[in-house]
């Protein structure tokens, strides 16, 4: 079954906001990738790039081809 992309992004928009209102954003992520192992993967590449999650997603998307930049200008 797959979920509506709206409703996906509904949610996960939900997900950063109680991250970034949460007294422990770092404590609540990694209670979240203990959950989800999608969570636990992006966790895991960012870790590759030092910490960055700015770093691991342009170079991540630089090594499979894609322009970083225009997956930015879709989601505004």
């Amino acid at each position: 079954m797959n979920q509506n992309p709206v409703n996906s992004n509904n949610n996960m928009m939900n997900v950063v906001q109680a991250i970034r209102m949460s007294r422990n954003p770092n404590l609540m992520l990694q209670q979240l990738a203990q959950n989800n192992p999608n969570v636990a993967n992006a966790m895991s590449l960012i870790r590759q790039y030092g910490g960055d999650p700015q770093k691991a997603f342009y170079e991540e998307a630089k090594k499979r081809g894609i322009d970083p930049n225009q997956i930015i200008g879709m989601l505004r």
